[in-house]
């Protein structure tokens, strides 16, 4: 999912072309997640296989009720949202520094994006703790990140910042202004963990 797989010199294409780009990697290794998974939890497999038997069923009865409200209603929607939550990623990312404890993310804090996206802007803080409630997110941010982040990295306006940083000269930038400079493209690293990857003792995973 790193941002530096797109490489265009006009940034906009980077976000055009950024879900397309990354998804090649992404879903084999889903792929062999789901086959690794499946191998040690019955379960865990079954239920993968009902959703998406009761996925394909939902979509081909839409596709026989009525196939152009199924194209229009169902595949595009779909497709924009993939291509949108993928996308945020280039957009909380891009030009920050992975190796920092707060210069990794970006966030926009201002309020009617978080109104309509359950305060998913506040990205530094669903690093640090995934599972911390939605609502809680604008307080711990304000606690635990504000004051240690570079102040680059809280935008108040998300269509703001796509303005300057897509559609104008030299919008890819490093969160701290100096220009961006793309490292060599090496290859992806391996997110599966090596105890699933080797093999672990099925008692292992839980079947409750």
């Amino acid at each position: 999912m790193r941002t530096t797989k797109v490489r265009f010199r006009i940034h906009f294409f980077n976000a055009l072309f950024f879900m397309p780009t990354v998804v090649r990697a992404i879903m084999p290794m889903d792929a062999r997640f789901s086959r690794l998974m499946g191998e040690k939890s019955p379960r865990w497999r079954n239920q993968l296989r009902l959703e998406w038997a009761v996925y394909i069923v939902f979509c081909a009865v839409l596709l026989l009720i009525n196939w152009k409200h199924f194209l229009l209603y169902v595949v595009i929607p779909h497709q924009y949202a993939a291509w949108g939550i993928i996308t945020m990623n280039l957009l909380q990312h891009d030009g920050c520094d992975e190796q920092s404890t707060f210069n990794h993310s970006r966030n926009f804090i201002g309020k009617a994006i978080n109104w309509f996206a359950f305060n998913n802007g506040f990205h530094t803080i669903h690093h640090m703790e995934p599972g911390l409630h939605w609502s809680l997110l604008p307080a711990a941010h304000a606690e635990r990140v504000a004051p240690f982040i570079h102040p680059n990295l809280n935008r108040t306006s998300l269509p703001g910042y796509l303005w300057s940083t897509f559609f104008m000269p030299h919008g890819r930038k490093r969160y701290d202004g100096t220009p961006l400079v793309l490292p060599p493209e090496g290859p992806d690293e391996d997110w599966i963990s090596p105890t699933l990857a080797q093999g672990v003792p099925r008692e292992a995973f839980a079947e409750t």
